[in-house]
């Protein structure tokens, strides 16, 4: 995020931080996964999640 903030900086571009919910988890761990599969909500991505029982799948790991 820093890095983003400081090239817009750089150019003048205005910066503006949405806070949008279901948007604003960086998924790249599993721990992420989990996360997403937990938290409240029914997107497309977390109803596959929750079809391939990535919760069970995760903590078997």
């Amino acid at each position: 995020l820093a890095q983003h903030e400081r090239a817009a900086q750089e150019r003048g571009i205005p910066f503006v931080v949405a806070d949008i919910a279901g948007v604003n988890l960086d998924v790249d761990q599993a721990d992420d996964l989990l996360l997403l599969a937990e938290r409240e909500g029914a997107t497309a991505t977390q109803r596959l999640l929750r079809e391939l029982s990535v919760t069970e799948r995760v903590m078997c790991v």
